[in-house]
């Protein structure tokens, strides 16, 4: 496997002063408050993680959209097959009329949960910008349901390796880490590349290799984070929160992820770029 290119410069929104004014205001908001947030969460619940030999209950939290199938074959065996088997599995819909809730049901697996956003999600036009924040609202209801003392989060298209659980929650309670990331897999025009950072400091991996204390998740996903000069997605945004509030934060150099595309889409790439190879746009 090869090390991921570095990323190049080109599409950027054309932001308007509306744009500028709301990810301003958030971002003083968020500044403001979610440190005091992280204090009084560690002041009523960081007790509760001094036995590092305590199996916990792990919530897995995934969104999903008209991949109903691609759950049953691929990425649920993925998390079923755990090492790590103390966890369950909350699958959040988008209120759109498929087959997924009810491949789920005849699954009928105790783990495994399905639920439904409360009403439909409106995202922005800009198809960059929807990449962006897409899932964002089905995350947070997520956030809401889980009942696990830690939260691992998973993309749809995404598959753990057996040991995923195992490694990340070893890492945690061992050094006393409120937020743990790993490297991943990502396939890029036909070729797969090991993913360690999407930046420097901190070093934090992609979305499906996250696990951290459920006290935590009042870090919601902003859904204005497209609205930003940067040109990074919503888990870019809420993990830069995190740090910022004074979350502490590790990394481990071990693949525990990978991100394929979704078989029979004729796509050779995921993410962003599986959006350019469907749309023919240049977005980066």
């Amino acid at each position: 496997m090869e090390q991921e290119p570095e990323l190049t410069e080109g599409y950027q929104y054309t932001r308007t002063r509306y744009d500028r004014f709301i990810a301003k205001t958030k971002a003083h908001w968020y500044a403001a408050v979610e440190p005091r947030l992280l204090r009084l969460a560690r002041f009523l619940h960081e007790s509760e993680y001094q036995d590092t030999s305590e199996k916990p209950l792990i919530s897995i939290m995934m969104p999903t959209f008209k991949r109903g199938q691609l759950l049953i074959d691929r990425t649920l065996p993925s998390i079923l097959a755990q090492t790590y088997q103390n966890f369950e599995v909350i699958i959040v819909g988008d209120r759109r009329i498929d087959n997924t809730e009810k491949l789920i049901q005849n699954l009928n697996h105790p783990k495994v949960h399905f639920y439904h956003r409360a009403e439909y999600t409106h995202y922005p036009k800009d198809v960059k910008a929807r990449w962006h924040v897409g899932g964002g609202p089905q995350r947070n209801r997520g956030l809401s349901l889980s009942r696990g003392k830690w939260i691992a989060e998973l993309d749809d298209d995404d598959i753990f390796t057996p040991d995923h659980l195992e490694t990340l929650l070893s890492h945690a309670q061992k050094n006393n880490l409120e937020f743990v990331s790993s490297s991943n897999v990502m396939r890029r025009r036909g070729v797969d590349y090991v993913v360690d950072s999407g930046w420097e400091t901190p070093l934090v991996g992609g979305i499906s290799t996250w696990l951290y204390r459920s006290y935590l998740t009042f870090f919601r996903y902003n859904m204005d984070s497209w609205r930003k000069g940067y040109n990074r997605p919503q888990d870019y945004d809420r993990a830069m929160r995190m740090y910022k509030a004074g979350a502490r934060t590790g990394f481990i150099k071990k693949v525990l992820a990978y991100s394929y595309p979704v078989p029979g889409s004729g796509l050779t790439s995921v993410g962003l770029d599986a959006i350019e190879e469907r749309t023919g746009l240049k977005l980066r």
